[in-house]
């Protein structure tokens, strides 16, 4: 069946879009999904130095705290020392991880293609080792996705079918959470 186009209302938007359009289809027909778990973190092993320095650290602020009388920013400074404490303890769950032609499904979670910008893979094993995808939305504009121990490549070549690669660099806290091995 042969589709009609009316000349009088088409426009480059329409053939942006067509293109767009038939890309997609000619991506489906060689697509194949590709399934894998990893840690959703790396949970390095903290000695009795580490939660010293770390203590160290939380009782300074708290003195310096309650020596100038300001007791919610000690309240604030014992929470956040409780809370380290909790996650520095916390075992990383296995989460599982598929691309398939509708998007990127990470555990229940779908991020759509349409939904994402480009990637970029960082890989400086045996550290360094996630898919960044940059999103279209404001409130969650990176999403970091541990690779695990599937072979980039792989994951390169599916996703250039539908995004852009695009180089990004690593987040500021990122690189400090990995040096101070949190």
């Amino acid at each position: 069946m042969s589709r009609i186009i009316n000349l009088k209302r088409y426009n480059k938007t329409n053939s942006d879009e067509a293109v767009k359009t038939q890309t997609m289809a000619e991506n489906l027909t060689n697509f194949q999904s590709l399934e894998w778990s990893a840690p959703e973190f790396t949970k390095y092993q903290k000695d009795v130095i580490w939660f010293l320095i770390g203590g160290a650290i939380g009782l300074g602020l708290l003195i310096f705290s309650l020596l100038n009388k300001n007791f919610i920013f000690a309240l604030i400074v014992i929470l956040s020392a409780f809370s380290l404490y909790v996650w520095s303890q916390k075992e990383p769950r296995k989460i599982k991880f598929v691309i398939n032609v509708k998007g990127i499904m990470i555990d229940n979670a779908c991020y759509n293609f349409d939904n994402l910008k480009s990637f970029w893979i960082f890989y400086e094993p045996p550290e360094v080792k996630f898919l960044s995808l940059e999103s279209k939305k404001t409130i969650m504009p990176h999403i970091k996705i541990p690779l695990g121990e599937i072979d980039p490549n792989k994951i390169r070549e599916l996703l250039l079918k539908f995004l852009p690669e695009e180089k990004q660099e690593e987040s500021l806290i990122d690189v400090l959470a990995r040096n101070l091995k949190f």
